[in-house]
């Protein structure tokens, strides 16, 4: 039995979708990685070195610019799968997605002073959250995408294995 066009025409459109809202979303990552990079360079620093930043909050160290760089690169190539609809990264994607409520713990004992020495100031940990549930929304989205039409949507018939 084979699904019909509008099936097809449903999975295509969702997952076209999806594709949009994941670049959008991963686009507007990087806006955020350089407004903290304009704001607040010494968050990358005290991530990166585990100490205090040393130089005024003004001041771009040469470590948070590589950092900030390599980032952008990696969300960059994270794009493009997205965009050619990589099988091995929509697992990826959907496995750290999935796991996005564990960051929201953790940036909650952040906030706390619980995990870490230093805290992160409470509008870098609330802009933090905001994005691991945007990440949760996703993941249930692709996971439903997945159900209905396979990884990106590219599965348009199902498979019956008295077909075989």
């Amino acid at each position: 039995m084979r699904k019909t066009s509008n099936t097809v025409s449903a999975c295509q459109s969702a997952a076209w979708a999806l594709r949009i809202a994941l670049i959008a979303f991963l686009g507007s990552l990087v806006v955020f990685l350089f407004v903290v990079y304009a704001i607040a360079p010494e968050i990358y620093v005290q991530t990166l070195l585990n100490k205090s930043a040393s130089g005024p909050t003004g001041d771009h160290p040469l470590v948070a610019t590589v950092f900030l760089v390599a980032i952008l690169l990696f969300v960059v190539t994270i794009m493009l799968g997205v965009w050619r609809r990589w099988r091995w990264l929509f697992w990826l994607v959907f496995a750290a997605f999935a796991f996005a409520p564990l960051s929201i713990l953790g940036t909650v004992l952040e906030m706390n002073g619980i995990a870490t020495p230093a805290p992160v100031p409470v509008w870098y940990g609330l802009a933090r959250i905001a994005v691991a549930l945007v990440q949760v929304v996703f993941a249930v989205w692709m996971y439903r995408l997945y159900r209905r039409c396979g990884v990106w949507g590219m599965r348009y018939a199902p498979v019956n294995i008295t077909d075989l």
